[in-house]
Parts: structure tokens; C-alpha cells; sequence
């Protein structure tokens, strides 16, 4: 989600924005999907992030594409509200407040990277 859409949208508009623009997207990407699939027959493995494989592999399925479009933007909307929130806390905070989580991040990243390695 673009921090964007929350400034000129306001918080509701620009959440209900980017649930539209979500939904879209995976539509779009599960006709692609399918039109290629038809195609293209040979299996094929691509980086896809988790909700680029649901929408892959829901392209192999028979699932018709409206009951991919509702249940995919039913599993959109939980993780677009929680980050439209964070983001909205970060709009509200004030520049050193943005630094000092900035930082508090930037050492909890390096933190883990180091003990994973």
C-alpha cells in the first residue's frame, strides 16, 4: 500500500482504494495466469510471493474467476487495514519520533541478520 493513497484519499478512501487496487491486480494476474497456462503447458517455477502463488496455482485450478476475485480480496482486506494503521500511526508521528523508529527498526534488522548468520 502506498502511503499515497492515505494522504489524499484520507484513511478510509485510501483504504478502500488499495483494497480495489489489490483486488485488480489479482485478477488481472490470475487471467494472465490462466491465458499463459493454456499456452504454455510445461511446468515452470517463478519467485513468487505467497499471495502470487495462491493466484498461480488458483490459475491451474477450476475455480471460476469470481469466486477467486471475492475470496481473494476477503484475504486481502486484514493485512491492508493493519497496514493502512501503521502507516497512518508513522503520517502522525513527528520527525524525530520517525527517526527513533527508523532506528529502533534499522537495529532489530541488523540484530536478526547477525544472528542468523
Amino acid at each position: 500500500m502506498s502511503e499515497n493513497n492515505l494522504v489524499f484519499f484520507g484513511v478510509f478512501n485510501g483504504l478502500l482504494i488499495s483494497i480495489i487496487g489489490e483486488s485488480l491486480g489479482a485478477v488481472i494476474s490470475f487471467i494472465l495466469y490462466r491465458k499463459g497456462i493454456n499456452k504454455w503447458k510445461r511446468p515452470f517455477v517463478l519467485p513468487f510471493m505467497s499471495s502470487g502463488l495462491v493466484t498461480f496455482t488458483s490459475a491451474f485450478s477450476k475455480v471460476f474467476l469470481g469466486t477467486f476475485a471475492l475470496a481473494s480480496t476477503i484475504g486481502k482486506i486484514p493485512a491492508l487495514i493493519f497496514e493502512a494503521g501503521a502507516v497512518y500511526g508513522f503520517m502522525q508521528v513527528n520527525l524525530i519520533g520517525k527517526i527513533v523508529i527508523s532506528i529502533l527498526l534499522l537495529s532489530i534488522i541488523i540484530l536478526i541478520w547477525k544472528v542468523k548468520k
